[in-house]
């Protein structure tokens, strides 16, 4: 590979990281945003469970439903943010090939996989135990909830004025 070859394989490279980076940063914002509004729409709906706020019963039925869309919602921008962090991860390997012996975000993958990776003189680092959970795992996971909440909460109201 020419100088100049490898001088735009390094750029991309560090790029592809920095979109990585800041790719991951807008999904962890976003992701924040969604759980702080369903959050919100959670606990108006648990103060009407409770009889603390009172709104006519079909409006009732709009806080689970509108929730329920939000969720979808989220989870569209959830799976579109690490779907761009996946991309310019791929991009980052590639690239990452041509640098050898760099091999930080191959190593990295091998970390996340549960094996150890060498960190220094005689040094390995595994991931092991609860560290080992994916993030995005969690990320669904807290979508999935709410969703179930929501839809438990629309069936308690709606058994609550149908009795």
């Amino acid at each position: 590979m020419s100088d100049e070859g490898l001088e735009n394989t390094r750029i991309g490279y560090r790029a592809a990281i920095d979109l990585t980076h800041t790719t991951g940063s807008q999904n962890w914002s976003r992701f924040n945003s969604m759980l702080v509004a369903n959050s919100v729409f959670f606990a108006v709906i648990g103060q009407m469970l409770v009889d603390r706020i009172s709104i006519d019963w079909p409006w009732q039925l709009m806080l689970p439903g509108a929730g329920f869309v939000l969720c979808i919602l989220w989870a569209a921008a959830v799976n579109r943010g690490l779907m761009y962090q996946d991309y310019y991860i791929a991009k980052a390997r590639e690239l990452e090939a041509r640098l050898a012996p760099v091999d930080i975000v191959q190593q990295g993958d091998v970390l996340s996989r549960g094996k150890g990776v060498p960190v220094g003189e005689g040094e390995c680092l595994k991931m092991t135990g609860l560290s080992r959970i994916r993030a995005r795992r969690t990320m669904w996971s807290v979508i999935l909830l709410f969703l179930l909440l929501y839809v438990l909460s629309g069936a308690a109201l709606w058994s609550k004025y149908h009795r």
